[in-house]
């Protein structure tokens, strides 16, 4: 099932590194304290539902000799240090039916084991830990939207005459993966007080801004729960209400409404997964 597994640019299982098994250690819901999450009063716990992310690897490693052997263990060693040397790497676990994930590992632990009756094996147990919560695709996605408007009677009027409402610009955003992910929303002007609007989930997220030209650009984080106004790298935060809402499962249908009907939105995420 697992056709490759990297840990940075390194691949760590070799013609002498034998993955044998990976599994998940914990489930990414498990309920923290704002005191656990380490945030400071008043601030927005992102998101209620938090948790770091486990894995554990186990390994064969083989040499041609003790000498080799012992060559072959310090070396794997040495590139699993590579996360205290960075202070963080993106482990990507590659599998057989094209589902290609990956998560930032922050944290290390290797239980190794020689034995001295075995001259040419080593079993490593590694267990690595993440961040954020859930592993993602690799690919990341970027889907664009335009102010949502109501559609008109077209001329010459059909007979008999279509009396629906109509509409344009809704456009759609499909997650892959099995759990909800969390986007970044990037706003472009010129935007009047913009939402926006998941109808797949009924969730909007309100911003009472305006973004007067296509310079001005506001970034909304999901996860983080974190506003960005740019170009003057200001905190927006207090400009926005509503819900931080997430992509589900399938395909989502999305609405940008504005006071102003020229600005844009970008949508972008990556598919979310609940485990490997």
């Amino acid at each position: 099932m697992i056709t490759s597994i990297y840990l940075g640019s390194i691949q760590l299982d070799t013609n002498k590194r034998v993955l044998s098994s990976i599994r998940n250690l914990s489930f990414p819901f498990i309920q923290y304290s704002a005191i656990r999450k380490g945030s400071f009063a008043g601030q927005s716990i992102s998101p209620s539902n938090f948790a770091s992310y486990k894995l554990a690897l186990e390994f064969t490693v083989a040499g041609s000799s003790f000498a080799n052997l012992a060559d072959e263990r310090e070396q794997f060693v040495a590139d699993l240090a590579e996360i205290l040397a960075e202070g963080s790497e993106l482990l990507k676990i590659n599998k057989s039916n094209g589902v290609n994930t990956q998560v930032e590992i922050k944290g290390v632990d290797i239980d190794a084991d020689a034995d001295a009756r075995d001259p040419i094996t080593a079993k490593f147990r590694i267990e690595m830990e993440a961040e954020y919560p859930f592993l993602q695709s690799q690919t990341l996605q970027t889907v664009m939207g335009m102010v949502f408007s109501g559609g008109g009677m077209p001329v010459p009027m059909p007979v008999p005459m279509d009396m629906s409402a109509g509409g344009a610009n809704e456009f759609y955003a499909t997650n892959n993966g099995n759990a909800e992910a969390y986007p970044v929303f990037k706003f472009y002007g010129p935007l009047t007080s913009p939402s926006l609007t998941n109808f797949t989930t009924g969730k909007t997220l309100n911003i009472n801004y305006n973004l007067s030209s296509p310079s001005d650009i506001m970034i909304v984080d999901t996860f983080l729960r974190t506003v960005l106004i740019l170009p003057a790298n200001s905190n927006g935060r207090r400009y926005v209400s509503g819900e931080f809402w997430t992509i589900k499962p399938g395909v989502n249908a999305i609405r940008l409404g504005s006071g102003n009907p020229a600005g844009t939105v970008d949508v972008i995420f990556r598919d979310h997964y609940y485990g490997i």
